[in-house]
């Protein structure tokens, strides 16, 4: 399932460049067209390529949750590297802990 949803994203123009088909689309601007559709504003990270796309009210209900996901990676993503940085500034300052250069002063206003 998830790999046909993830199929079906990518190939309705909302989810790729029409110009360097890149996926790294971002809408940019969201407003109601009419009562059953939404325009959408897109940009592409890569290219700087930007068009408009109009959706039915369904499907942009289903980018809407595409782009949670997006955003749920992302914070992942922030958090590992967050992660990975604190343990490498930790194991800096024990090793400078061990070597005896951390002295008062370093930690002086």
């Amino acid at each position: 399932m998830l790999f046909r949803h993830s199929f079906r994203r990518h190939r309705d123009g909302l989810r790729r460049c029409p110009a360097c088909t890149s996926r790294l689309v971002c809408p940019t601007e969201w407003e109601p067209e009419g009562d059953e559709h939404w325009s959408i504003d897109l940009r592409c990270g890569d290219c700087a390529h930007s068009w408009n796309r109009v959706i039915s009210d369904s499907r942009a209900a289903r980018f809407d949750l595409e782009l949670d996901c997006d955003v749920d990676v992302l914070q992942r993503s922030l958090r590992r590297f967050e992660r990975e940085r604190m343990a490498a500034d930790v194991e800096t300052f024990v090793a400078a802990l061990a070597r005896d250069l951390v002295e008062p002063a370093d930690f002086a206003l």
